[in-house]
């Protein structure tokens, strides 16, 4: 949409069709990546959810910050050095194993166990209710727990 209003801006201002003029191969290449970047944001809102794209655009601000060290010669601070590695453990931590990249089939098995635990901790606790043991959810009885290995 933005298309309409500077295409014909830049045609006006460069005073024929050549409104790349002046543009360099580095100049392309940044709005190539700008725009490339543009889609991967959209893709990202739209299959991911939001602790991906929080954890995203931390990760994106630690490579910027190291690429800008290397290229520009920032300085990094200690409260960046800390920063940074607060956030490549989160991302490591978040995508370990039983993340969010679990096979279909393996969180299909999750969703099955949490069900029957749930459902054998519900008739456990209706069979105690009915014969009159615990007078309460912590007042005696039991409840059977399984855990998965």
């Amino acid at each position: 949409m933005s298309a309409l209003v500077f295409i014909p801006m830049a045609i006006f201002e460069s005073g024929g069709l050549n409104i790349f003029h002046g543009f360099t191969v580095v100049t392309i290449s940044v709005a190539a990546v700008g725009a490339a970047g543009g889609i991967l944001v959209a893709l990202a809102v739209k299959y991911t959810d939001s602790v991906i794209k929080c954890l995203a655009t931390s990760g994106s601000i630690v490579v910027t910050t190291l690429i800008g060290s290397v290229w520009l010669d920032a300085k990094l601070t200690f409260v960046i050095l800390v920063g940074s590695s607060i956030v490549v453990l989160a991302v490591f931590n978040y995508f370990d194993e039983g993340g969010a990249f679990v096979s279909s089939q393996e969180r299909k098995a999750q969703v099955e166990n949490e069900r029957k635990l749930d459902e054998e901790t519900t008739v456990k606790d209706e069979q105690q209710e009915g014969s009159g043991e615990g007078n309460g959810p912590f007042m005696g009885g039991t409840v059977t727990v399984k855990v998965q290995s």
